[in-house]
C-alpha cells in the first residue's frame, strides 16, 4: 500500500478523469468516421480511429492500476512533528555547497514543457527519495557523484502548497488563454473539447485544496471564474462535463 498526499491524490483522480474521456472521444471517433459509408472497414480514418482507441484503453488501464495503488492517503488536516525523511516531509539538504529543498511526496510531477521535475517535489518511491526515506539532519550521503548532507526535515505540505499552487494557476491560465472562441464548433469530436474538460478540472483542483488545507492563498483572479467561463463554454457546445471530484472517494 502506497502513501499519496491528499493534493496528490486528487490531482492522479484528474489524470483518471482524463483517460475516461480520452476514450469515450476515441470510441465517439470510431462511429463518427464510419458514418454512412459501407467500405468503412477500409477507411483510413476508421482505422486510424481504431488504433486511437485501442491506445486510449491501454492508457486507462495503467492509469487506473497506478491510480488503485494509492490506499493510504494522507489527509489535510494531517501536521506530525517529524524526524525523518517520510511522505510529506520539507527536506532542506546541502548539494555540493548548493542548498536544495524537495517536498517528499508519494508521487513525483513533470514539466510538460521542459520535462524536468515540477515543483520541487519527488517522489518517496524515486530513486532519490528511497535514499532519502528514513533520514534525519545531520545525515550525509553521496547520490550519483554529489554529496549530500540534510540540513533539516519537517512537515512541508502547507508551505510547499502556498509556493507551489500560484504557479500552478499561472499555468491553467495561460493554457486557457491560448485557446480561442471557435475551438468547440465541433463539439465531443473535438479533442479541444477534451482538454476544455481537463482546464476546468485543473481551476476545480485548485479550490478544493485551497478549501481543504485551508490556505489564505490571493491569486490575481479567483480559479472557480474560469471553471464557470469553461463549464458555459461546454455547454453552449452542448457537452455534458462531469468533473473529475466525482471519481474522489476518500474514507
Amino acid at each position: 500500500m502506497s502513501k499519496i498526499l491528499y493534493f496528490e491524490y486528487l490531482l492522479s483522480s484528474m489524470d483518471l478523469a482524463s483517460r475516461i474521456r480520452e476514450l469515450k472521444l476515441s470510441e465517439a471517433q470510431i462511429g463518427y468516421s464510419a458514418g454512412d459509408n459501407l467500405d468503412w472497414k477500409e477507411d483510413a480514418a476508421w482505422e486510424q480511429a481504431q488504433r486511437d482507441f485501442m491506445v486510449a484503453g491501454q492508457r486507462l488501464a495503467e492509469t487506473r492500476g497506478y491510480h488503485g495503488r494509492f490506499r493510504d492517503i494522507i489527509k489535510p488536516n494531517t501536521a506530525p512533528r517529524v524526524l525523518t525523511v517520510q511522505v510529506g516531509t520539507g527536506v532542506l539538504f546541502d548539494v555540493n555547497r548548493d542548498k536544495e529543498r524537495f517536498l517528499i511526496g508519494g508521487t513525483s510531477e513533470i514539466d510538460e514543457d521542459s520535462g524536468d521535475k515540477y515543483h520541487g517535489r519527488i517522489s518517496i518511491d524515486a530513486s532519490l527519495g528511497k535514499v532519502l526515506n528514513g533520514k534525519s539532519k545531520g545525515d550525509r550521503f553521496d547520490f550519483i557523484g554529489s554529496n549530500y548532507e540534510i540540513l533539516s526535515v519537517k512537515w512541508g505540505v502547507p508551505s510547499y502548497l502556498k509556493w507551489y499552487l500560484p504557479r500552478y494557476f499561472d499555468s491553467s491560465v495561460a493554457r486557457f488563454k491560448k485557446m480561442k472562441d471557435d475551438t468547440l464548433e465541433r463539439g465531443i469530436l473535438s479533442s479541444t473539447s477534451l482538454r476544455m474538460m481537463n482546464l476546468a478540472d485543473r481551476f476545480r483542483f485548485l479550490e478544493m485544496v485551497t478549501s481543504a488545507y485551508h490556505l489564505n492563498i490571493s491569486f490575481r483572479e479567483p480559479p472557480i471564474r474560469y471553471e464557470r467561463g469553461i463549464v458555459m463554454r461546454l455547454s453552449e457546445a452542448n457537452l455534458y462535463y462531469i468533473p473529475f471530484s466525482k471519481l474522489v472517494r476518500i474514507d
